[in-house]
């Protein structure tokens, strides 16, 4: 198995383009699927063998293949949460690990094929490998589904974490490359902050009030400028966590959506505000 295929960071203009396929971008976790034709592997990102978390991708293939995907947890029924497998992707108890697996499995969002009974499928044009990639048929398998409008597939999944488009004719690359874009779809607010951890340096992560955290993406030079005030505002120390006055200091945050408990997915600090 060689490397995985990566996006580059885009704009939304992409997304009138005429030249790629577009399709949803999941918040999962990227694997490949590995079929020798009568058993099968769960491959992570990070080249780790993570078969036995997913039990449920255990079935017997009828064919060999390799596959690029995301695993997801889908979401509740009637619940505000996102498909994700923030609930799957640390476990190690074998049973938890398959009682999960039968009572909220998860599911393998395919988009890609590197190979099919054993051809290289990766020197094809993207759209041929797409339609290999629909003759595999599995109910543990979801074929993630391309849209030719860009703008109407953003429309369609508002809400959801972004759009990734993919260049016509463009082959797969085992690395990041530019005939892959991710859009996401960032939000911002402004939030309180009620602490800090100083774990690697003064101030290391920002806590949010009413929970949650963002990395402090300060400069040496900014923390040095408002490490004095944070550290005199202190109520409460806990070593390396230390709570502060409320109502001394906001932060503007982008984010790409909420979790069901009300945290930030992927947080990114914009700017530190004090209010005096």
């Amino acid at each position: 198995m060689d490397g995985f295929m990566l996006c580059e960071e885009g704009q939304e203009k992409i997304l009138e383009s005429r030249n790629h396929l577009f399709e949803e971008k999941f918040d999962g976790e990227r694997a490949k699927l590995i079929s020798d034709g009568k058993t099968i592997k769960v491959i992570n990102r990070h080249f780790r063998d993570i078969t036995f978390q997913f039990p449920e991708f255990s079935f017997s293939p009828t064919s060999s293949f390799e596959i690029d995907g995301e695993i997801i947890v889908p979401a509740d029924i009637g619940n505000k949460d996102k498909p994700s497998t923030a609930s799957r992707s640390h476990l190690e108890n074998a049973l938890t690990i398959r009682l999960l697996s039968k009572f909220k499995p998860a599911l393998f969002c395919a988009f890609d094929i590197c190979s099919f009974e054993g051809k290289d499928t990766t020197t094809l044009p993207l759209e041929k490998r797409k339609e290999i990639l629909k003759t595999i048929c599995y109910p543990q398998v979801k074929i993630i589904e391309s849209y030719v409008d860009g703008l109407e597939l953003w429309r369609k999944t508002e809400g959801n974490e972004g759009i990734v488009a993919k260049r016509f004719g463009s082959l797969y690359l085992p690395k990041r490359s530019s005939d892959w874009i991710k859009v996401k779809r960032w939000k911002e607010e402004d939030v309180q902050i009620v602490g800090f951890e100083s774990k690697k340096r003064e101030v290391s992560t920002f806590l949010i009030k009413g929970g949650g955290r963002v990395n402090c993406s300060l400069s040496n030079t900014e923390i040095n400028c408002v490490a004095k005030d944070l550290y005199a505002s202190i109520v409460k120390d806990e070593g390396e966590v230390k709570w502060i006055v409320e109502n001394r200091y906001f932060a503007k945050i982008k984010y790409l959506y909420k979790a069901e408990n009300g945290n930030m997915r992927f947080p990114v600090l914009r700017e530190l505000m004090r209010i005096e």
